[in-house]
């Protein structure tokens, strides 16, 4: 049992506070005024990739409460973040968004491991009280990562 509401993702847990630090939402790095500019966004590691073809690129799938965004992290920034990007759970980005027709990405900058702030939902201290009061176990994301 995951123990956590069906009602709720993860990262709405921790939204006011990403909020309070200027972390965007997936919905909100879609607004067209955001186009190349800098942003904040966070959220849950879906996939990591790092494709042959693509010269040392890694692309990452985020995930929040509304919906997924998608991380370029070019090789240099890689080599500055390689623990972060290779284990990171729950992860925040800092980047500029590139947008063309229907594709956004977030080229990535800087990005900060938050994984530790998971436990805090198995822990119950950042589920409502209700929701501490319900749970049973706890809970740990997994991504679909590249071999």
């Amino acid at each position: 049992m995951l123990a956590l509401s069906l009602k709720a993702h993860p990262i709405s847990f921790f939204r006011d506070e990403l909020s309070q630090r200027g972390v965007i939402s997936s919905a909100q790095h879609w607004e067209e005024q955001r186009k190349g500019r800098y942003a904040r966004v966070a959220g849950l590691v879906l996939v990591r990739q790092q494709p042959g073809t693509a010269k040392g690129v890694i692309f990452i799938t985020l995930e929040d409460e509304s919906g997924v965004m998608n991380v370029v992290v070019w090789p240099n920034v890689f080599a500055r973040n390689r623990r972060t990007v290779m284990s990171a759970q729950f992860l925040e980005v800092r980047g500029k968004i590139e947008r063309d027709g229907l594709v956004i990405h977030i080229i990535a900058n800087e990005l900060i491991d938050h994984t530790d702030r998971l436990r805090t939902l198995g822990e119950g201290e950042a589920l409502p009280k209700l929701e501490r009061e319900h749970r049973e176990g706890s809970w740990k994301p997994r991504s679909r990562d590249f071999h």
